[in-house]
């Protein structure tokens, strides 16, 4: 497993509620650059935690579905064909998975986005 930070829960909360903290209200230029780098380097790690936080459930639940536990489990060094096989879809299928999720939230913050550009342009908003 990799791991980018603080192990618990609360603490990756913590620091989302954190996060969303330092954006709620923030308008555009309204950022030093010296702000606007720290912000950039935090959303950065935020994302580098989640990803590896995705890998390792998809390793976990793949893993524990897939491969053959119990007296043979680890009798071999390589994996069975049909281990290789379980694997490699069960890992496609969280990835289509998250994907199609990543493709649906940036659907919605664009139209969201969009909106809110609309309300600015209108007068007396």
């Amino acid at each position: 497993k990799i791991s980018l930070g603080p192990k618990s829960a609360a603490g990756s909360r913590r620091s989302r509620r954190n996060a969303a903290r330092k954006m709620n209200g923030i308008q555009p230029g309204s950022l030093t650059p010296r702000e606007e780098q720290e912000l950039m380097k935090h959303l950065e790690l935020e994302q580098m935690k989640a990803q590896t936080s995705l890998y390792n459930h998809v390793i976990d639940e793949c893993f524990t579905t897939c491969c053959q536990t119990g007296w043979r489990g680890f009798a071999s060094k390589s994996l069975e064909e049909s281990e290789k096989s379980c694997l490699d879809k069960c890992a496609t299928k969280y990835f289509m998975l998250f994907q199609r999720v990543g493709f649906r939230f940036a659907e919605r913050n664009a139209q969201q986005t969009a909106l809110m550009q609309q309300n600015l342009q209108q007068p007396g908003s």
